[in-house]
Parts: structure tokens; C-alpha cells; sequence
């Protein structure tokens, strides 16, 4: 795509979408920075961050927090249970199927055996932290990110007492 492209889509979007699309600049191709600090100039944005909601405290509504969220408290469950043990889970299976027979690590089943069993849990074990990184806001619906709170709303990851006021600090 040319410049000219790049300037047209950019502006038909609305200042909030431009700063999300400015959030991942690093990500796009220098055709496009270009055009897009063109259009956020243009504007008279702001580039240093996507605009903040604020997450208001509502006393009737039991979540108030991500670890509130059954869902996600189980996916921490699993990846703790597999940070915890998966070592043993995926090893020790091929270490009883090794010292089992004498000559049990030659036969080509066995091996396929291993394989498929050493790739299928590390699998699972990247599929749980996968679906955690990318787990969605309660409130927000949108990704929920690494930190403390959600990147887009603001709603804490933990109800510990420094995130109960629903921003970083």
C-alpha cells in the first residue's frame, strides 16, 4: 500500500481507533507511521496513549475483580498446577517407559510414544499461558493485558487493596 492509502484509512477512523492503531505504531511499516503521525498531527492528538476509562466500583456486582472471574481462576489453576508438576508430567511417564525394559528406548513405537506424549503435554502447557495472555476484560471486552489492570479500562487483575481504586498507580 502507498502513503496515500494509509492517509485515507486513517482518516476515516475515529480518534479512538487512531490510538489504538498508535499503541501498536512499532508494529507497522514506515509508510504508515508516516500517514498515521500525519493524521494524528492533523487532529491535534495526543500520542502518547490511548485514552483511559475509568473503572467505577459497582457494590452490587460480585466481580470486582479478573481473579473474581470462575473461568479465569481455573486457567490460573492449570497453569500453576503445570508450572508446579509439568516437569514430572512430561518426563517421568518417559523416564518409567526407559527404565522399564532393558532395550525399550530402540523400539521405534516406544519413541513415537514419547514424542507424541513430550509434545502433547508441553502443547497443552503453551496452549493454558496462551489463552491466559490472552484472556478478555469482564468489563471491557477487550484484551486484558500483562499488568496490573486492564490496559483499556482500567479493571484490576487482582482485588488486593492497592488495585481496589480500578487504577494503576
Amino acid at each position: 500500500m502507498r502513503e496515500d492509502d494509509f492517509a485515507q484509512q486513517y482518516a476515516g477512523m475515529t480518534d479512538d481507533q487512531l490510538m489504538q492503531v498508535m499503541a501498536d505504531k512499532k508494529e507497522l511499516l514506515p509508510e504508515a507511521i508516516s500517514a498515521l503521525d500525519l493524521e494524528v498531527q492533523r487532529r491535534q492528538l495526543s500520542s502518547s496513549a490511548p485514552p483511559q476509562k475509568t473503572w467505577e466500583v459497582d457494590p452490587d456486582d460480585p466481580v470486582r475483580s479478573l481473579e473474581d472471574v470462575f473461568r479465569y481462576r481455573s486457567l490460573q489453576r492449570q497453569k500453576r498446577i503445570l508450572d508446579r508438576f509439568g516437569y514430572w508430567i512430561i518426563f517421568g511417564p518417559v523416564v518409567l517407559l526407559l527404565v522399564s525394559a532393558r532395550y525399550a528406548y530402540k523400539d521405534p513405537e516406544n519413541l513415537k510414544t514419547i514424542v507424541g506424549w513430550v509434545i502433547l503435554v508441553a502443547g497443552y502447557w503453551m496452549f493454558t499461558v496462551l489463552r491466559i495472555s490472552a484472556y478478555s476484560c469482564p468489563q471491557c471486552a477487550q484484551r486484558f493485558g500483562n499488568g496490573a489492570n486492564c490496559f483499556y479500562c482500567g479493571f484490576p487483575r487482582s482485588s488486593t487493596p492497592e488495585n481496589s481504586t480500578g487504577r494503576a498507580g
